[in-house]
């Protein structure tokens, strides 16, 4: 393999890496949220639900930094 498709490859797989690290973490926040409810709280929640509740938490903790 040729030093110019190597170092492709390594932009491409450096790329979809730090794609799939992004959805993890984005996926962790509303997994935890469900997690509390159903585990902690005793209450499964809908994936609704969890949306709903952190589009609210989020939307209030970015309005006290505006």
């Amino acid at each position: 393999m040729t030093e110019e498709l190597e170092d492709e490859a390594d932009r491409v797989f450096e790329k979809y890496a730090h794609t799939q690290c992004k959805n993890m973490l984005y996926q962790a926040r509303p997994a935890a949220v469900k997690y509390y409810y159903r585990n902690i709280i005793k209450s499964p929640k809908s994936d609704a639900f969890v949306c709903a509740k952190l589009l609210n938490y989020l939307s209030k903790v970015y309005a006290l930094h505006a």
